[in-house]
């Protein structure tokens, strides 16, 4: 029997996971549990009867069980303990399939069932296939080239990567806690000189799929991994930690720490130097200063402020809204706590660009500007402050300089997180100071290399430069690391179009087109090519919202810059530059054959773009 859940295919009889017909290497007792719940679906099944299915007559705790659901969540992709949506945990119950699942009886591969949405009649269903077939028998893109190797941060042996710390609590409810601890060693290691730490995004995406030590080291170039666990029963935290040689596998050391919780920044910043020492030591670096815990809140603040970036890290609307009540009820408990008001700033400034349609002028980015504000004066040495500053100087006053000079504050004080380097490059990007933006978007890719976000960054740069098979190698990356980006293959589409191949268009637009519009888009593709193709999309999307922009005035400005229409190109521009954000005005060259047009200069002036810079 086979089953689907969520883009998986577990197959029971031949013992195997495929997500996306990918196979995933996951251990005997985790694909046990896997297919005893599924099984068992939609019923919650009791950690006693867990037990006794997975170790049958055999005395082992609950620890075991943790164990067994972190490592099953880790290959599954998603965080432990409440955040869970898959493999849920019901409290005081036991774990529970939280998403619907389907058994398949026939072996008819999935790509080629019939899919009982579309209810057309006989002869145009048939109609569609063949012309769909047509289409994707056309020549393919010709192939891009694989992404320039970065260099190196340091030699391999004096790099290190951060695993996700399992949570292995006995509610199984502190995940929250265990990627707080993740981010923190992360970001305090990372302030050792001559260490280089790879982002904690990076390390996290490897560790998903369930690879050792030394398929993780071989494939981010590091030379040491650290790997650890949290478990919190009431004020009591116990955190275990070990030091692994990434080459061989075997562990450099590994400990213990057992404290209060009150004790929880102390023991983060104990964990960061004794990594530190100990690589120094074999390596032969300077010792390390400046690695002792900030200044700490109480632990209820710090627990909030915790889930608060747990939350921000889902990357939903929900998660950024349940942040910034978490982030807000920290400056209750503690006003002072510079980090919460940077974090607040930051969340507010992310629900603004990614989830409203409110005006630069609006009540978001007036409390995003209060408090990055507050963030400042409390602590100007944090370089989260510096960024969240920036961020609001630049979408709320458009003043690039103040921004750029905040950035540059944030790169001199945390130089080896990616986050500073990536937020100035975007701005030197805006400002069009690109191959200085190329420069500062590297040195963040080195740290965080698997980022599909910086992926993405990279392939713009590219593209603003003329270089454009290294853009589509930087895209086509992004968009293997996370094929659900919706902007990735819109970028990619515009790309391809302006090298000539519109195969390589076509086939974009059909990863950038609604789901159920995805046949409809094959068959146009053939018969009208990529052009016509986008304005039919672009004509769907202006009819569904009954508007000239529709969803979104920034894409549509682009869209009917390619089509050649530059009165609703200069409505949709102009909406987006007064209201929202000028993003790439300065420097996108499918705005090039209108600067010379009369409306172009005003919308520059707005933007504080028309100037020197």
């Amino acid at each position: 029997m086979r089953y689907r859940f969520s883009g998986f295919s577990l197959d029971v009889e031949r013992y195997t996971l495929q997500r996306a017909g990918e196979p995933l290497q996951l251990r005997p007792k985790p694909l046990d549990l896997l297919i005893l719940l599924v099984e068992r679906a939609p019923e919650v099944v009791s950690k006693e009867e867990l037990l006794e299915a997975l170790w049958p007559g055999t005395n082992v705790g609950e620890n075991s069980l943790a164990q067994c659901v972190s490592q099953l969540r880790r290959v599954l992709g998603e965080a432990s303990g409440e955040e869970a949506t898959i493999v849920r945990t019901v409290h005081g119950r036991g774990y529970g399939l939280g998403v619907p699942v389907s058994a398949v009886a026939d072996e008819t591969p999935p790509a080629i069932q019939k899919d009982r949405r579309w209810r057309l009649p006989s002869a145009l269903g048939a109609a569609v296939v063949l012309v769909g077939l047509i289409a994707l028998a056309r020549p393919a893109p010709v192939p891009a080239p694989p992404p320039p190797q970065l260099p190196p941060m340091h030699a391999p042996s004096h790099v290190l990567a951060v695993l996700p710390f399992d949570d292995l609590s006995p509610g199984d409810d502190q995940g929250h806690l265990a990627g707080g601890l993740t981010e923190e060693i992360t970001h305090a290691t990372a302030r050792a000189p001559g260490l280089a730490v790879v982002a904690r995004t990076s390390a996290a995406a490897l560790h998903r799929q369930g690879l050792d030590a030394r398929a993780i080291g071989e494939r981010l170039e590091v030379g040491s991994l650290v790997e650890g666990s949290v478990r919190r029963e009431g004020e009591r935290v116990r955190v275990t930690v070990q030091l692994i040689d990434a080459a061989s596998g075997r562990h450099r050391w590994s400990r213990t720490w057992d404290r209060t919780t009150d004790d929880l920044l102390e023991v983060q910043a104990e964990i960061a130097a004794e990594v530190a020492r100990s690589l120094e030591r074999d390596l032969g670096l300077p010792a390390s200063t400046g690695l002792e815990a900030r200044s700490a809140p109480s632990f209820a603040a710090y627990d909030l402020y915790l889930r608060g970036w747990a939350a921000r890290r889902r990357g939903t609307e929900a998660g950024v809204r349940e942040a910034i009540e978490h982030f807000g009820a920290v400056i209750a408990l503690e006003p002072d706590y510079a980090p919460a008001h940077a974090a607040l700033a930051g969340s507010l400034h992310n629900l603004w660009v990614n989830f409203s349609a409110e005006p630069y002028d609006g009540p978001l980015l007036a409390r995003a500007e209060a408090a990055s504000r507050r963030a400042v004066e409390l602590d100007p040495a944090d370089a989260w402050a510096q960024h969240a500053r920036a961020s609001v100087l630049q979408s709320k006053h458009r003043d690039w300089e103040a921004a750029e000079r905040a950035l540059r504050r944030a790169v001199e004080l945390d130089p080896g997180h990616s986050h500073p380097h990536r937020g100035l490059g975007v701005l030197l990007m805006r400002t069009g100071h690109l191959e200085e933006a190329r420069a500062s978007l590297y040195r963040a890719l080195r740290i965080d290399p698997l980022s599909p976000g910086l992926n993405l960054l990279m392939g713009r740069v590219h593209f603003f430069l003329g270089e454009h098979e290294t853009a589509v190698a930087f895209l086509r990356r992004s968009l293997e690391l996370s094929p659900e980006r919706a902007e990735v293959p819109g970028q990619l589409a515009l790309v391809y179009r302006s090298m000539g191949e519109p195969g390589g268009a076509q086939e974009a637009l059909l990863l950038w087109s609604p789901p159920l519009l995805r046949p409809g888009v094959r068959v146009l593709g053939r018969l009208l090519g990529p052009d016509r193709t986008l304005a039919v999309l672009q004509a769907v999307s202006r009819r569904r919202s009954g508007d000239t922009c529709g969803t979104n005035a920034s894409v549509a400005a682009a869209v009917y810059a390619q089509l050649g229409d530059a009165d609703r190109l200069f409505v949709c521009l102009g909406r987006e530059v007064r209201n929202r954000h000028p993003w790439y005005l300065k420097v996108n060259p499918v705005f090039d054959p209108y600067r010379d047009d009369p409306r172009f200069p005003p919308l520059l002036h707005i933007a504080g773009l028309d100037g020197p810079l």
